[in-house]
């Protein structure tokens, strides 16, 4: 298998293929499934930043969200991998792994992430105004957010590219259904934006099905 994703140079030797076509189309619904609650929790952050600023915090994150994908993938997966099955840390008797720092950093933001989304919702559902169109404290809260969309990006992209490498035999791909999963997350992204502000019964239940989907993706 790795062999097949390093040896990429030769890109046109693998179109002609019906089974590397099957493979960029079943790849690319994983992906989409894998990355849907990315999306939703980019969504949900955007929208802590103020009204006129969150259709550029969206398209940053979700930017983000495929360069964190393609850059280790042209790399050739060799550190990632190394990185998530070698032991990072010891604590006395116990060792952790890459994998095992990867699961704690993400279980930490979705916590965190959840209870932004409620406390959104409960916001709307209350009438309240919106803190992030106030001014106090902007710039500390721009930055805790950009925060919050770096390291989910990271925690979702190690997963995605895990993934790719176990079920892809060549880079390309791998490659092709990430693109072609960002093109539908990108343009979903769009209608889920606008009912994430507006509704908070829609974002409690984003919320539930995130609780579900988070614990899908890292079982």
């Amino acid at each position: 298998m790795r062999e097949g994703l390093m040896g990429w140079m030769n890109p046109m030797e693998w179109i002609g293929g019906p089974q590397a076509w099957f493979g960029v189309l079943g790849l690319t619904m994983i992906e989409i499934l894998v990355g849907l609650a990315n999306v939703v929790f980019i969504v949900i952050l955007a929208n802590e930043f103020p009204a006129a600023q969150r259709n550029g915090a969206r398209l940053f994150g979700l930017g983000l969200m495929l360069l964190m994908r393609l850059w280790p993938l042209a790399q050739g997966l060799d550190w990632p991998v190394k990185f998530l099955n070698r032991s990072q840390l010891s604590v006395g008797p116990y060792e952790y792994t890459g994998q095992h720092l990867v699961l704690m950093a993400g279980g930490v933001l979705v916590l965190s992430l959840l209870f932004q989304g409620a406390r959104s919702g409960w916001r709307i559902w209350k009438g309240a105004p919106d803190p992030a169109d106030s001014g106090g404290g902007a710039g500390l809260r721009a930055m805790l957010v950009l925060f919050q969309i770096v390291a989910l990006n990271a925690v979702f992209a190690a997963r995605s590219v895990v993934t790719a490498s176990a079920m892809a035999s060549r880079v390309e791909v791998a490659m092709a259904a990430m693109l072609a999963a960002f093109w539908f997350l990108l343009r979903l992204s769009r209608p889920l934006a606008r009912v994430a502000g507006t509704s908070p019964w829609q974002m409690m239940a984003w919320t539930a099905l995130l609780v579900f989907a988070n614990r899908m993706d890292w079982a």
